[in-house]
């Protein structure tokens, strides 16, 4: 009889158990989880179904299945919302190659379980490993030749939904294969290295482009030099390759000039070259010759110095020009002639750039530089275009004047002030409305505000009561405008009395202000004007009032 505690009993079995099943002696852990659950007449600290855990992983590490699941079919009678029991059900029945038993149990057990056990995350994890083992087995077990069972046309259509590289695999599954899979998109209009860890060579290249019937899309990683030269070579006969509409070169070293793609009616364009860098010109030319050019990107930019460059096209959506590392210009000479601009990656690196005025622009965002001292954004509409990647945050650390009359405020616009020192800043003009709003009262609530002398605002009545007293602690405010103001006149008068260097305020269509409050702004040094609306008058004529 042991003369050890029954409450400590159990407990000291199943570290038994878990220490003999550490060693693989899985005859002495079951000996200690039987005693155990005898144990367990006397000693009720530890629950049934937990003993009954240890002893069906230790009928698992024996290879019994069938008395595990025995236990485990218990263990779910114990306690229906505890997800050991139907882990341990499944697992059995999957030891025992009967893989859709075992999703029926994860199954119930995901139905029962509530989220907050604490093996709910392996329940599921069971569920998707078993539901892999059953695809992968289906996949094996009934594989057949496409080729043999789909008509052509559903081939050809599941071929353009694999990309490149996995197209150019199935070319050596089969002569039957080849023949499909070379006559077929993307390989007969794309010509592409993707992920190419060997140098390609002139053969390869000659290969690539013999399967391209209609040659749509280019995209080259850095070529070796006799490979280059085939290259240029072979897109000098734009009568070969008339559909051409997609030209990516990453790494064009030392070849850039001499690509002869202006001839092609490009949509996509995308060049980097440093070894030499991409010249100006030949941007310029791009730019002229492909009339339905839709994207430009180039990395590497250089040109002469003072001299005027025009980059103009009437088609082109989007801009990029880089000239990082040794490539440099004078970049705030170049000038851009592009009605149809969204994007434009460029401006950021006109250091000198002082004043950016822009008027009915259309754009997604705008990468801006560090150096503009003004900068007036009037009717421009930014559109949101997830597929546009989000370009360099910039503080604007020297702007000293902002104008923003647009429906939606730029976002850019506003994670660039967020980063921006405070204590430049002296005049802001903005319009307000239900979509800007909330992004005015966020700046409003900035240090950088406080710096102001002069503010103008077109519909304040859009901006929460929160945001007022914001004004006032811009105690340089010297000019206030409010445009279009419904019950204003109450924190104009707190205003003028609070302000100490307030000097002139200007009320436009703002019809709830008394005129009693001009008389009494001039007693303490503040110039009150008051514009209403224009008012019909006799004969046809209107008269606007002035006080």
């Amino acid at each position: 009889m042991s003369s050890e505690q029954p409450s400590t009993q159990v407990r000291r079995l199943l570290e038994d158990c878990l220490s003999a099943a550490r060693k693989h002696d899985y005859t002495l852990a079951l000996t200690a989880v039987n005693d155990a659950l005898r144990a367990r007449d006397s000693d009720k600290t530890v629950s049934l179904i937990n003993i009954l855990d240890h002893r069906v992983a230790v009928y698992l590490r024996m290879d019994l299945p069938d008395q595990a699941l025995k236990d485990a079919k218990a263990m779910i009678r114990l306690d229906p919302k505890d997800a050991r029991g139907y882990i341990r059900s499944g697992i059995a029945e999957r030891r025992k190659n009967n893989k859709t038993a075992a999703m029926r149990y994860f199954e119930y057990g995901l139905k029962k379980v509530p989220k907050s056990d604490a093996n709910h995350a392996l329940l599921v994890k069971e569920i998707k490993e078993t539901t892999e083992q059953i695809r992968l087995e289906v996949v094996l077990s009934q594989a057949q030749d496409p080729l043999s069972v789909l008509p052509l046309e559903v081939v050809e259509i599941v071929l353009s939904f694999l990309d490149y590289r996995s197209n150019v695999r199935l070319l050596r599954v089969s002569r039957s294969w080849n023949k499909i899979v070379k006559s077929s998109r993307p390989l007969i209009e794309t010509l592409a290295f993707p992920n190419s860890t060997k140098q390609i060579t002139p053969r390869a290249l000659v290969a690539a482009l013999g399967r391209c019937q209609t040659l749509k899309t280019v995209k080259l990683p850095q070529l070796p030099g006799p490979t280059a030269d085939y290259l240029r070579r072979a897109l000098t006969h734009s009568e070969r390759y008339p559909t051409l509409q997609h030209f990516e070169w990453r790494s064009a070293e030392c070849y850039p000039t001499w690509l002869p793609i202006s001839q092609y009616d490009l949509r996509v364009v995308i060049v980097e070259c440093s070894r030499p860098v991409i010249p100006i010109e030949w941007v310029h030319a791009i730019l002229r010759d492909c009339k339905s050019l839709d994207t430009a990107k180039f990395k590497h930019v250089s040109g002469p110095s003072l001299i005027d460059t025009q980059l103009r096209s009437d088609s082109l959506r989007e801009l990029e020009l880089h000239s990082g590392g040794s490539a440099c210009f004078d970049s705030d000479r170049i000038s851009f002639d592009c009605p149809q601009l969204r994007v434009l990656s460029y401006l950021r690196h006109m250091t000198k750039l002082q004043n950016i005025y822009l008027i009915d622009a259309r754009l997604h965002s705008i990468a801006l530089p560090t150096s503009p001292r003004q900068v007036r954004l009037v009717s421009c509409s930014f559109l949101v275009q997830s597929s546009v990647p989000e370009l360099p945050l910039t503080p604007l650390n020297e702007l000293e004047e902002l104008q923003v009359d647009c429906d939606i405020f730029p976002l850019f616009l506003l994670r660039s002030i967020q980063e921006t020192l405070p204590g430049n800043l002296l005049k802001l003009s903005v319009t307000a409305n239900d979509q800007s709003a909330e992004h005015l009262t966020r700046i409003m609530s900035m240090p950088w505000f406080q710096s102001l002398k002069s503010l103008r605002i077109i519909n304040p009545d859009f901006i929460s009561v929160q945001g007022f007293p914001y004004i006032k602690s811009c105690l340089a405010l010297e000019e206030l405008r409010l445009e279009q103001a419904g019950s204003i006149g109450a924190f104009v008068s707190d205003l003028i009395r609070e302000a100490a260097q307030l000097r002139r305020v200007t009320l436009l269509h703002c019809p709830n202000v008394a005129r009693d409050i001009i008389p009494w702004a001039k007693e303490r040094g503040v110039e009150v004007e008051i514009h209403q609306r224009d008012i019909p008058a006799a004969g046809g004529r209107r008269v606007v009032e002035t006080y």
